[in-house]
């Protein structure tokens, strides 16, 4: 994944959030080294998780694009505006998601969504 898109997004506005299960400190530092605006790591109910980040930045869940793979994020993606998900990700997913990806996880998906929300986010 190209580093700088991140930047980008947030030049666009765009602000970003990474929620996860898991509370690891490699996903600290590549949220780090990714200028990742929003952290929320050992997240047991990421739709709570991520309503509690919504309330604090006077958001609400249309305004949100999510990227989720694994049943997990399911409850994530029927609770956003724009869910996504990347092509190798599970059939339940991919039906709910309003995009899927060319390119499977983990061989720059991520960008592939970044690149199109930069593209739809940009006035022309």
């Amino acid at each position: 994944m190209h580093d700088g898109i991140f930047p980008l997004l947030k030049q666009q506005g765009i602000m970003t959030a990474f929620c996860s299960g898991e509370s690891d400190a490699s996903i600290e530092n590549r949220a780090k080294k990714l200028q990742i605006d929003h952290l929320i790591m050992g997240s047991k109910d990421k739709v709570k998780d991520i309503s509690a980040l919504l309330q604090k930045l006077n958001l609400d869940f249309g305004q949100v694009a999510y990227v989720g793979d694994d049943v997990n994020d399911l409850p994530s993606l029927h609770a956003v505006g724009c869910p996504c998900t990347v092509a190798d990700a599970m059939p339940a997913n991919r039906a709910c998601a309003i995009y899927v990806t060319r390119r499977p996880g983990g061989q720059g998906a991520v960008r592939e969504i970044c690149d199109v929300l930069v593209q739809l986010h940009t006035p022309s």
